[in-house]
Order: C-alpha cells, then structure tokens, then sequence
C-alpha cells in the first residue's frame, strides 16, 4: 500500500481515537478504519499517541516536588490542575481526565493492533515484533494507570477489589469492571514476560520498546509490589544490556537546556516517553525551596536540573526531554534503573555489593571527592535521597509517596499553603487514589474510588 495512503489512514483511526467521548464512551462506527497488514499494525504503534502524553501528570501535580506562590493557583482554567493541587473533593468538576482516557486510548491500540495479527498470515519476525510491543504498552499502561486510580498492592488484602479495568478486547461497547489488584499486576507481568520473549534486543529506535524496557518496567512492577529480590533480579537484567551513565561533570551547567532533545544521542534513555505539558507544571510553579537545599554545591544536579527565574521562582531546566516545553521525559532510563538496583541491594542486605555501584553513581553527579562511607544503616536512606533528587519531575514520585509511606520512618505529610490556607495529605489515605473520571461511573459498571 502506499506509505501516504497508510498515514491517512492511521492517522484517521487516531482520530476516532482522540475524540472528546471519554475511553469507554466511544462506540464503533461501521467507518472505522481497520488496519490491513503489518506495516499497518507498526505503525498504529509507532504513532505519538503511543509514547507522548503519559498518565504520569495527576500524580506529578499532587506531588510534593514544588509548589505555586500566591495568587496563582486560582488562574489556572483547567479544574484537575487547580483542584489536584489541594487534593479536592472534586478533583475534575465534570471535565475529561487526559490521564484516564489516554492510557486506555492506548490500551485500546494494543487490544486492536493483537487482533488483527491473529488474522494475518504467519511473518515469524514482524508478527513477534508487533505482538511484543503491543503487549508492552498495554501492561506499561496499566502499571501508570494502577498507581493513580488503583490502591497500593500491599492494600490487596484489605481493599481487593480497587484494582483499575483491565481491557483485553477492542470491542469498546463491551462494560467495563474494577478488577481486584492482585487481577492487575498478575495481568501486568504476564503481558511482560511474554513480551521479552518477543521483543527485540535492540529497538530501531527508542520510541519503540526492546527487551531492556521489559525487563525495566517488570523492575518498577516489583519494587512497587515490594518484592524486592525480583525487582534487584529484572533491573540486573536490564542493565545487563546497558549501565553507562552520563557524566554531568561534562554537562554544561549554564545551559538552558543542558540535555539533547534527540533521544537517540541520551545513552542513559532506554525507552522515550512524555509527559503531557501542565499549565500548572509550566508557568505556576516553583521547586519546592526545601527540597531545592538538599542539593549541596557538590552537586552538580543544582545548576543542571535548575534555574531560578528573574522573579525569584525556582524552574526545572534537566529534563531528558531537552527543549523546553514542559512536556518532561517520563521513559525508562538506566539511572533510574540504578537507584532500583541499589535500593533492592540494600533492602536485601547486600552492603558490600551496593557501595561500588553508588561510588560510580556519585561520581557522575558530584564534583569533587567522593566517599561512599555510610553505615549500613543509613545506606537506604542515602540511595532513596539520592533517588528523589535524580528523578525530579520524572512521573514517579506519586508512586514512590504511596510505596514508602507505608514504612513509618519514610512516611511524610504533603503540605500545601495556597493564600494563607493550609491543606494537608496525610500517609496512607484514600486520597492517593485519583477518582475514577465521573462520566465513567456514570456510564459503566465502574464504581468509584473512596474519597
């Protein structure tokens, strides 16, 4: 078929796709386009939709990585960043949620692009492909969406069944239900395991997924299930592929945008995601001064990561997304595959293992000499402290909060002061689960999260 015809005809199904009905409102038309062979199926994977826009933006707006100085909160338009902020009872005022129907947007691709292989003839290499990183994006999908709109794992016994929708078909008129969350990560790592086997060692480019993302997002899945020598087994196996880090004392501090927009040129990026670009996240806020101090002139993450604006806010410049138009990188990267790999060694009491890799780790951050002599009681600490300071504005904050604020001497009060007002996040509370988009339980067999 001729490449433009394919483009028009992707590009109208991603229109279907995109419109303003929310995921489980869409219905099939009899003009819906049908993708005919594998070039068709590739490239509905490789549309932007598939790796921009991650559901990542709630919990980086509800995080505590910055905050909005007076009189600003209440100029923003959009109800879900003025109202997440605070933490509201009313989050969305009615509206769409981006975070919700863009990951099930590409739930649905997945759901799509795995049917209409099993109606293709047998191409062993493009068929195993294609099915590797469907089944990639749809278990990385709903890992984002279980960490927003899902309880914790560890609330599996006691809340079962706040586990997200799991969508296995492409017939959207089919109700969706809650599944429980134990439903959700068994689905997650069944989709991955398959996929590795699948999936490429080396992806033609890093918007398209490879063994190494797998074996990443499975180390994420785990960690957050508090399984720990897994997690430590799956980021051994992802580094295995790749470790290099980049050298920030080679970085230039001054610059504006200190990183390359191509992915291709960032060794550390494995798997190229964004996020979507927040008002709030964009022109409101300022990095939370606090925190801002934990960086030590040492650090050379200080003037790499940050600038401070000619009225006194504190912006963040280091994201590996490059150019900056608040659409920060959200991927899978080796540095964060590192701290995973340190944290999991030290909650596993493997000291003498861990303080080689956290030497080089410093070593391309800091300037200066570095000394990696901390008791081991403080080790977890010093890695998880390092982990906050790296990931800034990466999307996995949120997760990280709802993780460790199960341990009592990691949990932590979110606070919020907006025009004299104070708002409060308590550990452990129900408001770490985003609710569920209102024209969802309207319309579906969806119940509602506690508020």
């Amino acid at each position: 078929m001729n490449v433009m015809i394919k483009l028009f005809l992707v590009s109208i199904l991603f229109l279907l796709l995109s419109c303003e009905d929310s995921f489980l409102e869409i219905k099939r038309e009899s003009t819906q386009v049908i993708p005919k062979d594998f070039d068709d199926l590739q490239a509905i994977m490789d549309a932007p939709l598939m790796y921009t826009g991650m559901s990542t933006e709630l919990g980086t707006i509800g995080s505590d990585e910055y905050y909005v100085p007076d009189g600003l909160l209440n100029t923003l338009t959009v109800p879900f960043q003025r109202n997440g902020y605070i933490w509201a009872d009313d989050i969305y005022e009615g509206q769409e949620v981006a975070d919700w129907d863009n990951a099930y947007r590409r739930i649905l691709c997945t759901n799509i692009v795995l049917e209409g292989l099993e109606k293709l003839s047998s191409n062993e290499n493009e068929h195993a492909n294609i099915k590797g990183i469907a089944l990639f994006h749809r278990a990385y999908n709903l890992y984002l969406l279980q960490q927003q709109f899902g309880a914790d794992y560890s609330d599996r016994k006691v809340q079962p069944q706040l586990g997200v929708p799991i969508r296995k078909e492409s017939d959207v008129t089919v109700i969706s239900q809650r599944a429980t969350i134990e439903m959700v990560y068994s689905m997650i790592i069944e989709d991955l395991t398959l996929a590795i086997k699948l999936l490429p060692e080396k992806p033609v480019v890093k918007y398209r997924p490879g063994k190494q993302a797998a074996f990443c997002v499975l180390s994420k899945v785990h960690l957050q299930m508090g399984e720990y020598d897994k997690a430590l087994e799956y980021a051994s196996k992802a580094l295995n592929f790749s470790d290099e880090l980049i050298d920030y004392n080679l970085i230039d501090r001054n610059s504006l945008f200190p990183f390359s927009s191509n992915p291709e040129e960032n060794k550390e990026i494995i798997f190229y995601t964004s996020m979507t670009p927040s008002t709030i996240l964009l022109t409101r806020y300022s990095v939370d001064t606090l925190f801002y101090g934990l960086y030590d002139q040492q650090d050379l993450r200080k003037d790499i990561y940050f600038n401070i604006n000619k009225d006194k806010r504190i912006l963040f410049k280091g994201s590996y997304q490059g150019y900056g138009n608040g659409a920060n990188f959200v991927g899978l990267a080796v540095d964060e595959i590192l701290l995973i790999k340190m944290e999991c060694l030290v909650r596993e009491k493997r000291f003498m293992e861990v303080r080689p890799i956290l030497r080089n780790f410093l070593e391309m951050r800091y300037q200066g000499n570095i000394s990696v002599n901390i008791s081991d009681d403080k080790l977890l600490s010093s890695i998880l402290l390092e982990r906050r300071k790296e990931l800034f504005f990466r999307g996995t904050r949120w997760a990280d909060l709802r993780r460790l604020n199960k341990e009592s001497h990691f949990a932590v009060d979110l606070v919020r002061i907006v025009d004299g007002k104070k708002y409060v996040l308590k550990p452990n509370t129900s408001r770490y689960l985003w609710p569920i988009p209102n024209n969802v339980v309207e319309l579906s067999d969806v119940f509602q999260n506690p508020r």
